[in-house]
């Protein structure tokens, strides 16, 4: 979980940012494209957006046109505190 969360956390800081200038109102395999999109699934075969998910994504301060100034990302972990990465700006 915490390599599905870092490597969503690395493509929208990286890439999606940089090349964009702003954060998307959701995240899947078609906008960052350069992630595995099976890390979009959690371990128990849920996707990212599903009510079930073990991975949340919610981004704030988003305008009309679905671009965002921030988000978190996170997951519950069993045997430790939630793992939770926030934007970098």
């Amino acid at each position: 979980r915490k390599i599905s969360i870092n490597a969503m956390y690395y493509n929208l800081e990286e890439v999606f940012y940089v090349q964009n200038g702003y954060y998307p109102q959701t995240i899947d395999s078609k906008t960052l494209r350069a992630m595995d999109p099976a890390l979009f699934t959690d371990p128990n075969g849920a996707k990212l957006g599903d009510a079930s998910s073990n991975y949340r994504y919610e981004p704030t301060e988003c305008s009309h046109d679905g671009h965002c100034k921030h988000y978190t990302l996170s997951s519950s972990l069993e045997r430790e505190a939630d793992f939770t990465k926030n934007s970098r700006r």
